[in-house]
């Protein structure tokens, strides 16, 4: 308590304390918002992993119809997908952007971008499949084959077979790392934002709780009577002088 004492009676100690609050909660602040911005990217990673996965089933989706029905609109929609995805027309909000350029405007590092990007390759290498299937299907209906059932055979496997689905597997698995990897990073960084925070919501309280006691201290030293030292005036010795006979 000795030394508590002392250090609480340090003239310039209210100020002190004063602004090191102030400029921790500025910290505070400012990790505050980081963390928003990390989770905001997780938001947008899981975001974009749906509109790769999305998309390619929908590939999936209109070539199986146009395979099995011979629907030529399902065809159409087929290539509005890779259009939209390639940024060669406008998507549902009007906007016209790859989905590559789209992802390059968030904070992806490269080798989550990279993944992103392979996952977007590895659907439109399986769209060649499934444009290859398409043709079987028109050569086919053209009557310019052999066979038109072996033809039609061929693009059920292309479309249906182990093949298909295996690749269809790969691509799910690359989005699955990109949206992984942006989650691990994010989440070490919001990790250390909230260590940093709590450090600081501790010095806080801790500098709160010295400048209530400093200014406690000082008022009950105001309070206290000051007690009024009387100085002794020097007692004057007279010398007597000696009698003359």
């Amino acid at each position: 308590m000795k030394y508590l004492d002392k250090f609480i009676e340090i003239p310039k100690l209210p100020f002190i304390l004063s602004g090191i609050i102030f400029i921790s909660s500025l910290i505070f602040l400012s990790t505050n918002k980081y963390t928003a911005e990390q989770v905001q990217v997780q938001q947008r990673a899981m975001a974009f992993a749906f509109l790769v996965g999305k998309s390619s089933d929908d590939l999936t989706m209109y070539a199986r119809y146009h395979v099995t029905t011979k629907n030529t609109v399902w065809r159409e929609r087929f290539d509005e997908v890779l259009k939209i995805r390639a940024g060669e027309m406008p998507d549902k909000k009007g906007v016209q952007k790859s989905l590559i350029d789209k992802a390059k405007e968030i904070d992806f590092s490269k080798e989550e971008l990279d993944l992103y990007e392979g996952a977007i390759k590895q659907s439109n290498n399986l769209a060649v499949k499934e444009v290859e299937a398409f043709q079987l299907i028109a050569s086919a209906r053209s009557g310019k084959s052999y066979s038109a059932e072996i033809e039609e055979a061929r693009a059920q496997d292309l479309m249906f077979g182990n093949d298909y689905q295996r690749n269809k597997n790969e691509i799910m698995a690359t989005i699955g790392k990109f949206h992984d990897a942006v989650k691990k990073r994010t989440d070490e960084k919001i990790a250390l934002s909230n260590t940093i925070e709590w450090s600081l919501v501790t010095l806080i309280n801790l500098c709160l709780l010295l400048l209530v006691m400093a200014l406690k201290h000082k008022e009950e030293l105001e309070r206290k009577p000051v007690k009024r030292v009387v100085k002794k005036k020097p007692v004057r010795r007279v010398v007597k002088k000696p009698v003359q006979n």
